[in-house]
Order: structure tokens, then C-alpha cells, then sequence
């Protein structure tokens, strides 16, 4: 039996870029971040793909209040979704919220206008099913555990702050099991316990969830942001109160789980499971171990009776309020949001160590030369994709391949430095044809020009073979570029703490 293996399938633009717009937003955006970015980076991948405004990035915790207030000036929303990792302690819970509540106060002070806080749906989760659980709900009292409860209480200051001073306007977005690029909760620990072959279920894992892609929640927030700024009978009937934005698909637990697992090269099986009942004896006797020595001994168990709970109970909720409100519907679907998830450089770290990965082409060019770094490295030989980084090591010429990595290495493939049987060896990289797409008629002149630069090329003499340079040059060509026209491209100004990213 061969390694496992994790099926590669290139994304179309379709899937990548959805055709959003937020016209009305306002030009001025403070985006906090804080322990787990994924909000915040789906937060910034949308307002640099899709708006003019000025995003501002505040890292929680980084600056004084004076500072903070100073930050403020000038800045139309404050869009507070830099939260505390789920496995936070009392200490960095109590830091957030007063490091919410002195952003609370800043943006009053300096007129912001809208405050849109991200938070989570469970605060109304109290331990029993939850089927299409509106917003309305009241905050549970307890909460199902710390996190959630700092995030309740948050949430009440940000409602408490809804038309302070007569000018600024809050409201909040709740997702629930946040996932996405930059995720520092759901899929580490989904990885790390296949890793460890611990428990991923608890019984036949049949309850019903909901899941919330970041892109899709940045989008909620977006839109509550325009939505305030906007005014009239949704902004008022929105201001001080909270909307839940998930992707809207409710699946049964271990069926996200096992697609996870089996998308990072665990294979959906590893989504191991226990009976409920040797659960519950073990949560409550660390419960039990919890309360008895909590006061000498810091202890902070993994399986608690809240997170019992939260792995059997159905949770999914109504969208119907941020659809009303905010015209809120996921752009990505579940499925989609799952590819762009795994192939993100975050995930890919996740990714079993045995596994192989294995592309399903074809690839058109644009694909071909996201892969040419040493960690991950394709070429194109006659029009075949071949993914060689597993070869890098053993080849003789080293990492000459990588002077042409993500593009073609015809040329310099079919050198007299290569042997026959060269081509053999290579069949074993393959992973798929490069797509054929046609040329465009705006791009035939350049084109022209381009093969001309390449016959132009061609006429050089070839380096002497006696030069140990030579080796690193054999795998392709190096031309003038030729046929390359300008881009236009809007600049969009990133502040970190008032000092300046620069444009991207």
C-alpha cells in the first residue's frame, strides 16, 4: 500500500474571485487583529480586492489608549473581528475585553461613525440542540466555556456603546467553527489530533453543525459596515444588535471532519470516534480533578463537559436577519471554501508529512508558475506538468532545476547534457497536461515579438560545458522579456499601528 494521497485540483478564477462590490462603504477602515488572523487577513483580502478604502491595521493590545484615540482620527468604521484564540486563558480573555472596551471609548471620542464587532453564535448555546437558532436568542447565562463567555460579554459592551455621543452606530456579526487561511483553532487541532490518533468524535458525530468560511463572514461584515454608514430603516433596525453569517450549508460534524482529514492526507477514517458515555466519565472526572486542585495547580483540560457538549449537540442558525439586514448571502459555497482553505499556505503546513500530493491537471500556465519555489516545484516538458520537488535531492545536477521552476524546461530538458533514459526518470513527476489556451488577439503582436526575442536568443552560442556555471543553466533559457505591456493597478495604503505596509 503507497502513501496517502491529497488530490491537487487547480482553482478557476470563478472559485478564487467572486464578483463582489460594496458601493457605499466607507473610505476610512481601522481592521483590528489580534491571536487568530483568519478574520482579519479575509477582512484585508476583501477590502484590497474589491474597494478603494484605506485599511488601517491595529494589532489588539499593541497601543495605549491615547494612541489608539490618535489612530482613530480621521477613520469612518472600526471593524473590531481580531479575536482571542479558542484555547485562550483568563489572563488574555480579561485583556481583550478591556482592550475592546478602550476601543469602544476611542472610537467615540474620535467620531467614528460605525463599530461592527465579530463574535461567535454560541453565546446563546446553553447545552441543548440548537435548530435554525436565531439571534434573538437571549446570551446564555453560563456560557459553554470561558472563550465564549469573554466574547458574550464583549459583545454587551459593544451593544452598551450603539449611539454614544449621538454619533457612533455598532452592531455585531457572529459566525460559528470559523475556518480559513490564517485558522488558529479549528483545522491545528483537527491536524494535530489525527497526528496523535485522538479522539476526533464523540458517538457517530450525526449532529448537525454549522461552519463559517472567513471570506464569507469578512463579507457579513463589509456589508454591516455599508449598512451603517448607509442609514435609514435597516441601519436602525441593525445598530445594537447581532446578526449570524455562516455558510449557510448545516452538515452533520464528522462529514466536515472527515473532509478536512481526508483534504490534509489523514484520510477520512482518521476521524476517530469514542461512545458518548466513555466521554462524559472522562470529562467529568477532569471536571472533578479540575475543581479539587484547580486552586494549587493550574490545570486546563482538553475534554471539559462544555466542549462535550459542543461536539454532540445540532448547532446551526438563521441567517434570515443578516440577509434582511445586510442582503447577506455566502459568495463562496461550502465546497469551494473548503479547496481555497486546504491549498492555503497554512494548511499545506497542516498537511500529513507521509502524504503525496497528487495534482489533477490540466494546469494552465498561471498555475504552473505559482509552483517554483525548492518546497514546491513544477515544470512543463512538450506540454506535460511535472511536480519535481520530491526529486530535487537526487538529482545530479542539484537545484538546477529550479532556475526554470514554473515554467517551460523544453529546452533545456532536451540538452545533450541530459541521457536517454533521462525522460523515464521524469515520468514519474507527472501530474498532468498543460492546458492549450488559445492566444488572445490583443497579445498576438507581443507574442510575435516574444518568439523573436527567443530566435534572437537561440543564435547565441551556448555556454562552454567545460564551465562549472553551465549546470546551472541548462534547464531553460534566459530571454529579454518581450511583448510586456504596463498594468494598471490601484493602490491600496495598509497602516500598522499608524506606520505605513506600503501598497499592495
Amino acid at each position: 500500500m503507497g502513501p496517502p494521497e491529497i488530490s491537487y485540483i487547480e482553482l478557476p478564477p470563478s472559485v478564487l474571485r467572486k464578483p463582489l462590490e460594496y458601493p457605499g462603504l466607507p473610505q476610512e477602515v481601522l481592521v483590528t487583529s489580534g491571536a487568530n488572523s483568519c478574520l482579519t487577513k479575509a477582512v484585508l483580502d476583501l477590502l484590497q480586492t474589491y474597494t478603494a478604502a484605506n485599511a488601517t491595521v491595529l494589532e489588539v493590545g499593541s497601543t495605549s489608549d491615547a494612541g489608539m484615540e490618535e489612530l482613530l482620527q480621521g477613520k469612518d468604521v472600526v471593524l473590531h473581528v481580531g479575536l482571542p484564540k479558542a484555547d485562550a486563558t483568563s489572563e488574555e480573555l480579561n485583556r481583550f475585553l478591556q482592550q475592546t472596551e478602550a476601543l469602544l471609548h476611542a472610537a467615540s471620542s474620535a467620531k467614528v461613525k460605525s463599530f461592527v464587532f465579530a463574535s461567535v453564535a454560541s453565546v446563546v448555546f446553553t447545552g441543548s440542540d440548537l435548530r435554525a437558532a436565531g439571534a434573538d436568542l437571549p446570551p446564555a447565562s453560563p456560557c459553554i466555556d470561558a472563550h465564549t463567555a469573554a466574547l458574550s460579554a464583549a459583545e454587551q459592551r459593544v451593544a452598551a456603546f450603539n449611539g454614544r455621543g449621538g454619533a457612533l452606530a455598532t452592531a455585531v456579526v457572529r459566525h460559528h467553527n470559523l475556518y480559513g487561511a490564517g485558522d488558529a483553532d479549528l483545522l491545528p487541532a483537527l491536524a494535530q489530533h489525527a497526528r496523535e490518533a485522538r479522539m476526533q468524535v464523540v458517538g457517530g458525530g450525526d449532529n448537525v453543525v454549522d461552519f463559517s468560511y472567513a471570506g464569507n463572514v469578512a463579507h457579513a461584515h463589509l456589508l454591516a459596515a455599508r449598512a451603517l454608514a448607509a442609514g435609514g430603516s435597516d441601519a436602525a433596525a441593525l445598530a445594537g444588535c447581532a446578526v449570524v453569517a455562516t455558510d449557510a450549508e448545516p452538515v452533520p460534524y464528522r462529514q466536515f471532519v472527515g473532509g478536512v482529514l481526508e483534504g490534509l492526507g489523514y484520510g477520512s477514517k482518521a476521524a476517530t470516534s469514542v461512545p458518548y458515555a466513555v466521554a462524559f466519565s472522562l470529562a467529568l472526572f477532569f471536571h472533578a480533578v479540575a475543581f479539587m486542585f484547580g486552586s494549587v495547580v493550574a490545570l486546563r483540560p482538553r475534554l471539559t463537559l462544555g466542549r462535550l457538549k459542543s461536539l454532540t449537540r445540532f448547532q446551526y442558525y438563521s441567517g434570515a436577519a443578516a440577509h434582511e439586514l445586510l442582503g447577506y448571502h455566502p459568495p463562496w459555497s461550502r465546497a469551494e471554501a473548503l479547496q481555497i482553505t486546504l491549498q492555503s499556505a497554512d494548511a499545506r503546513a497542516l498537511r500529513n508529512p507521509a502524504a503525496r500530493v497528487r495534482p489533477v491537471g490540466p494546469f494552465s500556465a498561471a498555475e504552473v508558475a505559482r509552483h517554483r519555489t525548492a518546497d514546491d516545484a513544477w515544470i512543463i516538458v512538450d506540454g506535460k506538468v511535472y511536480a519535481v520537488t520530491p526529486y530535487l535531492e537526487q538529482h545530479p545536477g542539484g537545484d538546477a532545476i529550479l532556475n526554470n521552476a514554473g515554467a517551460d524546461s523544453s529546452a533545456g530538458f532536451h540538452g545533450p547534457q541530459h541521457p536517454a533514459q533521462a525522460a523515464e526518470v521524469l515520468q514519474e513527476f507527472y501530474v498532468g497536461d498543460l492546458l492549450q489556451e488559445p492566444l488572445r488577439k490583443d497579445m498576438q503582436g507581443g507574442a510575435a515579438e516574444a518568439r523573436g526575442a527567443e530566435q534572437r536568443c537561440g543564435t547565441c552560442a551556448p555556454p562552454d560545458p567545460s564551465i562549472s556555471s553551465y549546470i546551472n543553466e541548462y534547464w531553460g533559457r534566459r530571454c529579454p522579456n518581450a511583448g510586456l505591456q504596463t498594468v494598471q493597478q490601484r493602490s491600496n495604503r495598509l497602516v500598522f499601528a499608524g506606520g505605513e505596509w506600503g501598497t499592495v
